[in-house]
């Protein structure tokens, strides 16, 4: 019986802190401004590929449309952190990068 209750009782906290009342994630981190879209050679060849340089921080795009794959483009960017890794090969600049922040575009525009 106190087994049942327990598991009840984390269900329910669970529950209540997995979401806010719009249904987002709690931590969801959202971002938004100025960035530029830089290649970092060919991520079908292990390099980067394209990456948001914002703020001097590079983030890994999930979803960058193709008609902003355009080096130096420079955009109006509103993005979320996902709170997850992209891993990718060593690149001329900035040297060593491997692990970069992934990012969900929300809104893009050129400027």
């Amino acid at each position: 019986m106190k087994a049942n209750v327990l598991c009840l009782l984390v269900l329910l906290v669970s529950s209540m802190v997995s979401c806010n009342e719009n249904g987002d994630k709690p931590d969801s981190t959202v971002l938004e401004g100025i960035a530029i879209v830089n290649k970092y050679g060919n991520e079908n060849e292990g390099d980067c590929g394209f990456m948001l340089v914002f703020n001097d921080t590079l983030y890994k795009p999930i979803n960058l449309g193709e008609s902003f794959k355009i080096n130096a483009l420079q955009v109006y960017v509103k993005f979320e952190l996902l709170g997850s890794v992209f891993s990718c090969g060593d690149i001329a600049e900035p040297p060593h990068v491997r692990e970069l922040e992934k990012i969900k575009i929300l809104e893009i525009k050129t400027e």
